[in-house]
């Protein structure tokens, strides 16, 4: 199984390692704030499906691209940690950033599926978006996806292959356009893990 990860979901992950390794309780409890918001609920609800993903982690099933990691960095540094604080997370998370499997995503790649889908649109809310205005991003998890559901495609349901995303717009189109059947939100997914544990849970 690979999971692609976006932004936020990555960022979930990297937030809980460091809540659960810090010895500060600020920073503790500046986390455990920010991870309850986003999971609406106790972080210790979660903790078995964070060491699932930690598991997941290891054997290199954790699948980003380096424009996602760009933009895990630059949100953290303007959101969460500064100074001291961000150069001591991004040096305790050095491992964890080294286990992510990187699928690279050339940018004329990226530029020409901008072009080709350009005109293709989804709706969130009552808001409206084209997919040229995805960004290098989104787009290259999108590529991502693909290239993963083609290595499965003798497989109808796709279910070797997850894209976690809390990106609306993106979530959206690869749903609704895409038709794609493995693309959800951190919380849809763990409820999955939910239903079927003997198919996620080792």
């Amino acid at each position: 199984m690979k999971i692609i990860l976006d932004t936020e979901p990555l960022i979930m992950l990297l937030l809980f390692r460091e809540y659960v390794v810090s010895e500060e309780k600020q920073k503790q409890d500046k986390i455990k704030k920010f991870l309850e918001q986003q999971l609406h609920g106790d972080i210790k609800d979660q903790e078995e499906y964070f060491k699932f993903f930690e598991r997941e982690l290891k054997n290199r099933n954790i699948l980003v691209t380096s424009y996602v990691l760009a933009e895990v960095t630059d949100m953290i540094e303007n959101h969460y940690f500064k100074g001291k604080d961000y150069c001591e997370l991004m040096e305790a998370s050095a491992d964890f950033f080294k286990k992510l499997y990187e699928e690279y995503m050339e940018k004329d790649t990226i530029i020409d599926m901008m072009i080709e889908k350009k005109d293709k649109h989804v709706e969130a809310g009552k808001e409206s978006k084209y997919f040229i205005e995805f960004g290098f991003a989104n787009i290259s998890i999108y590529l991502a996806l693909t290239k993963e559901i083609e290595k499965n495609k003798k497989n109808k349901y796709n279910i070797n292959v997850f894209l976690l995303s809390e990106d609306k717009y993106l979530k959206n189109f690869c749903t609704y356009v895409e038709k794609f059947n493995n693309v959800m939100t951190f919380n849809e997914f763990v409820y999955q893990m939910k239903l079927r544990s003997e198919l996620y849970i080792k």
